[in-house]
Order: C-alpha cells, then structure tokens, then sequence
C-alpha cells in the first residue's frame, strides 16, 4: 500500500553510546537497539570524506561479477565505473545492493527505488553496484565473495548508498532502508 515499513532517524550524536530507541505504532510497543562508536571506529568513509575511487563492474568491464546486475531485467546504471565517475567531475550517486539476498520489504525497495530514482536526475552519475562477484542464490553464503568497490569501501552491509559532489567529497549516506522521497532528498543535495 506504499506505507513505509521503517521509520528514518538521522541524527548526529556527540558521544559513543549503546542504547535503543523506542516508539509506539497503534498497540505495539517497538524496541530497537542503537550502537553508536566514534568516527575513527568506521571502516567505511564518512560524510566530509573524499570518496575513495574504486573499480566498479560494467557492461564493458565486468570485473569477474556475474551477473553485473541481479535486477531482473537488468537496470540502466552499469554503463560507467567508480572511478572514472569520481574523475569526472560530475556528481555521483552510488548505491551498492543486490536484488538476490535483499529482497524483504525492509531493504529489497531500497534497491528498486534508487534505480527509479536516478532517472530523475540527469546530471548526477548513478551507478548500482554489486556487493558479491558471484551471487546465487542457491550458493548463499558458501560461494560468495566481495567485489572490489564494497573492499574498498569497508562495506559489509547492503543496501549502501553514498551522494558525493562535483569535489569528490561525501554528502551524504544512506547506510540500509532508504525510500524514493528519501532518496529525491538526497540527490537534490548534489544534483
């Protein structure tokens, strides 16, 4: 029915802290756990941070990934790499996920949605990214490995989403569930 299943907390907290957060929706008490660290604990770069280049598998360069693209059929941003995005200096939208593992109605829409999305936004560079050179389903989790850009990139999670301007630099992030509004936001801080 097009309700979001998750609510968006972004927040900046001035200290490392376990906690949780707690709400209400109708007669249901809802209880998650939040654990904040410091910024030199994050492996993956934050927002303020140059954008690390990294190769990313295209129709011409598919780096080993099979299939480049899990979406079914097979969506329009795999046309250029990272890196020579990064190099030229128009914005960037990168969104790493897979249409195999993620397909809930937590974070499976987050994928769907940034494919919809970009088409929006014409003069940012979008590019969807593969977490795994080989996903199948069927193999899960044995025959899996890493593609470069999520190495790189200290990525262990998907979706994960990154907005970097005509710099380089990292503005913002969307680490799991992101919807379309969400995701319109987003872009427009780049676009």
């Amino acid at each position: 029915d097009g309700t979001a299943s998750y609510l968006p907390l972004p927040d900046t907290f001035d200290e490392a802290v376990d906690n949780e957060v707690r709400g209400r929706f109708e007669d249901t008490a809802l209880v998650a756990p939040v654990e904040v660290v410091p910024p030199a604990a994050v492996a993956t770069p934050l927002v303020g941070a140059p954008m690390p280049g990294s190769a990313t598998a295209t129709e011409e360069r598919p780096l080993e990934v099979d299939p480049i693209c899990t979406l079914n059929p097979q969506c329009p941003w795999h046309t250029v790499s990272l890196d020579a995005a990064l190099g030229s200096s128009a914005p960037v939208a990168l969104v790493i996920g897979s249409d195999v593992y993620c397909t809930d109605d937590r974070c499976g829409p987050s994928l769907r949605s940034f494919v919809a999305v970009a088409g929006e936004f014409p003069t940012v560079t979008s590019i969807h990214a593969e977490p795994f050179r080989n996903p199948k389903l069927e193999s899960f989790p044995e025959d899996v490995s890493r593609t470069e850009v999520t190495e790189v990139l200290g990525v262990d999670w998907e979706p994960a989403t990154f907005f970097v301007d005509r710099a380089g630099v990292i503005v913002a992030r969307a680490d799991g569930i992101v919807g379309a509004e969400e995701l319109r936001g987003l872009y427009r801080r780049i676009a």
